[in-house]
């Protein structure tokens, strides 16, 4: 994993600098993973770097999610912290991470995590929330789901109090949580029915680049979706909560 900063936006930029290495980097046990369109790094209001590493499992290796920091905007770098290590693989039964995304609201971030449970069903979405610049995190959940769903993230949004998670489901759903520091989830299905009556969504609108699905203001939540409307039209839906 390599880092890069530019001090004068973007003009010019420091050397490159490695920040983690991990070996086995083919597909398999440890490898280093994940779309790399999603967003993997944060900077808050300190200019503490936070970037998260997801790495795979199988061949008796368990899933991790490490933590990487910098309190200094990248000049120097803690040891590398790992936030999560998948459960014990036995019997072809393991869980293996992916969909990392990361994001601040300048004062608290958030690092999301899907753990996918293979020959399992608890498929879930994990948080770890820090409020003191990546020193302490604390751990949550968007959803645990003990049925076989697939989940997949469309986005991922920190603002206030709350992370906010947009994400379809292979029943054709998409819903809207929201996931307060203390408290219970908020679930909102956003999507519509299409004319059979099932839902119809694409998840991946935009090829899952780094352009936001979610914005916050204030007290006010939106969203954006591409879907079936009631005529089986594909269209680009927004809903505010």
């Amino acid at each position: 994993v390599y880092y890069r900063r530019s001090r004068d936006n973007g003009k010019t930029f420091d050397p490159v600098v490695r920040v983690y290495a991990q070996a086995g980097i083919t597909f398999g046990p440890n490898t280093i993973y994940d779309d790399p369109t999603f967003r993997h790094m944060a900077v808050d209001n300190n200019n503490v770097v936070h970037i998260g590493v997801i790495l795979g499992s199988g061949g008796g290796a368990t899933g991790r999610l490490v933590y990487l920091r910098s309190g200094d905007g990248g000049t120097t770098w803690d040891a590398p912290k790992t936030l999560y290590t998948g459960e014990t693989v036995t019997n072809a039964q393991y869980t293996n991470p992916g969909d990392l995304r990361i994001s601040t609201d300048g004062v608290r971030t958030t690092l999301g995590m899907q753990i996918y449970c293979n020959w399992c069903v608890n498929n879930r979405y994990l948080l770890f929330t820090t409020g003191d610049g990546g020193k302490t995190f604390n751990q949550g959940s968007v959803y645990g789901d003990d049925t076989k769903n697939f989940h997949h993230v469309i986005d991922l949004a920190r603002a206030g109090d709350r992370t906010y998670v947009l994400h379809a489901l292979d029943d054709g759903r998409t819903e809207f949580n929201a996931v307060p520091d203390s408290g219970s989830v908020i679930s909102n299905v956003v999507s519509v029915p299409a004319k059979n009556g099932n839902h119809s969504t694409y998840s991946a609108m935009g090829d899952d680049n780094y352009g936001p699905r979610i914005a916050v203001n204030s007290d006010k939540a939106y969203v954006v979706w591409y879907g079936m409307d009631a005529n089986n039209v594909w269209r680009v839906f927004f809903r505010r909560f």
